[in-house]
Order: structure tokens, then C-alpha cells, then sequence
């Protein structure tokens, strides 16, 4: 709550500031592109470390998978020198986050995350006065996730047996409405059509559980012998490769496989840089 009131504080001061540039009405378009970093972190897995006694450690590991680069799209229409709305196209490439790491005499593993993610964002922008060479602008909007697949790798090797087990998972999730803040600074160059920005963008953002695939199983026997996922099957250890998340479980042998509900934390804190140009009229 604090970072929020923090953010939208830091929005209202900047917008206040009182300098810019020309303002320019009519349609715009925006390209950029930008880093983020996992904002409100939620426990995500464990690290898990056993010595030949017997004695262990464990403890959490705390992220989010929000962060990493993204290209955003944004076309909108300002109708006037202060006010904006616009639509903005966003790919997520997620960056890579720890989930899980195990150390034993017996065996090693580590699960590894990572997210793509298309995403719609409507927005209402709001810009400061329009004399100067920068211009403040700062807006609200929301994050609809329109399609994205989280993937989950987890490798495993054991103490004298050559190879690396495997297993990998790709999980979708429920249709999902987030929100963004963001703040930041247009730069005037010679085209008056023309700006370059920067800008300082909160996204908060979870999504529920909907469906998962295991799409790869590569384990080891003690004599180094690998068995697949479609050995798994035949031998029925597995009977669905699918997965259906529910709020609550009542397993049939003719449904996919059932599993309680997660929430996944994709909130992030980032920067954005770009270019806009507009195709409309100048407003003095």
C-alpha cells in the first residue's frame, strides 16, 4: 500500500512541475522499449541444502516473475494540451527467476521460470504545461494479459550417474485484469511530431492458475539408462500430461488430472525509453 501512495504522490508532484513543450493534439503513437524488475515479491519455492549427516537448511526464495524486457506499441489520441487516452500493445519477455534449488549427497536440482506474455493496456495519460524543451506526463491504465505461457524447467543430476534428468511445464492462466501506473518526461527535438521519452512504470498484476502441460520428463535409472516421457505413460505412471487447476478438487478418472488454485505474482517496477510521434495539430 505504502509503494502505491508513494507512486501516485511522486505522480501528482511531477505533473505539478509546470514545464514542457508544444503540446500537440489529435492521434499519437508510441514505440518503446524497457526493463522491469519484480516488484511486491511473493514466496515462490525453497532452497534446500542436506550435508552427508543428515543435517539440512532450508529456506525461501522470494521473487516475482514480472521482470524483463518488454516492447511496447501505444497508439491514442490527445484531446487537448493536458489530456490523452490510449491503447498500448506489450510483449513480455520474462526474465529467468530461481523457483526452487535442492543439494543432497544423493542428487542435485534446480527449477528454473520464465514468462511470455501479450498484453492490452488502456490508458488515460495526463500532461504538464507545454513551454520549455521537456514536457512531465504521467497516467493510469490497465493490464489485460491477452494470451502467455509461463515455462518451468527443472533439472536434476545425480551423485555417479552420468546425465541430467529433466522436466519441463508450461502453465496458462484465467483471464485476468491488472493495473499501471507510470510517470515520465518528453524531450523535444527538431521535428515538432517527434519526442523522445523516458519514463518510470509500476505494473501490478497476478494471475490465477487455469491450465498446465507437461510437455518433456527425461529421467535416469542407477545404471544411466534414461526413461521419457512416453515410457512414463506406457508404464502408467502418468495417465494425463495435463493439468486443471480448480478451486476445488473432485478427481474423475475421465478429467485431466486436478490440482487447488495458485495465484502467480507478474507485479514489476521498471524504466522505458522511446519515441512518439504525433499526426495531428499543435496546440499552443
Amino acid at each position: 500500500m505504502m509503494k502505491r501512495t508513494t507512486l501516485f504522490s511522486f505522480l501528482s508532484l511531477f505533473l505539478l512541475a509546470g514545464f514542457g513543450l508544444k503540446a500537440q493534439t489529435g492521434p499519437y503513437a508510441r514505440l518503446g522499449i524497457g526493463y522491469g524488475m519484480g516488484a511486491t515479491t511473493d514466496q515462490l519455492g525453497t532452497t534446500y541444502v542436506e550435508d552427508a549427516n543428515g543435517d539440512f537448511t532450508e529456506e525461501n526464495i522470494y521473487g516475482s516473475y514480472g521482470g524483463g524486457f518488454d516492447v511496447n506499441l501505444d497508439l491514442g489520441y490527445n484531446f487537448s494540451q493536458n489530456f490523452g487516452f490510449g491503447l498500448g500493445v506489450d510483449y513480455l519477455f520474462g526474465s529467468t527467476v530461481t523457483r526452487d534449488e535442492s543439494t543432497s549427497p544423493s542428487q542435485t536440482s534446480m527449477t528454473e521460470v520464465y514468462t511470455r506474455q501479450l498484453r492490452l493496456s488502456p490508458n488515460f495519460t495526463v500532461r504538464g504545461s507545454n513551454e520549455g524543451m521537456v514536457q512531465p506526463y504521467g497516467g493510469l491504465g490497465l493490464v489485460i494479459p491477452v494470451t502467455g505461457t509461463t515455462y518451468s524447467n527443472k533439472e536434476k543430476v545425480y551423485t555417479g550417474i552420468n546425465g541430467t534428468a529433466t522436466q519441463k511445464v508450461e502453465s496458462k492462466g484465467q483471464f485476468t485484469l491488472g493495473y499501471e501506473a507510470f510517470a515520465g518526461v518528453y524531450f523535444k527535438v527538431p521535428n515538432d511530431k517527434v519526442r523522445i521519452f523516458a519514463e518510470l512504470r509500476y505494473t501490478g498484476l497476478r494471475i490465477r492458475a487455469k491450465e498446465a502441460e507437461i510437455v518433456e520428463v527425461m529421467d535416469l535409472d542407477p545404471t544411466g539408462a534414461s526413461t521419457s516421457i512416453v515410457d512414463y505413460i506406457e508404464l502408467g505412471a502418468f495417465t494425463d500430461t495435463n493439468i486443471e487447476f480448480v478451486d476445488e478438487i473432485n478427481q474423475d478418472t475421465d478429467t485431466d488430472v486436478q490440482q487447488l488454485r495458485t495465484s502467480t505474482n507478474f507485479s514489476s517496477f521498471g524504466i522505458q525509453v522511446g519515441v512518439a510521434m504525433s499526426f495531428g495539430g499543435d496546440e499552443e
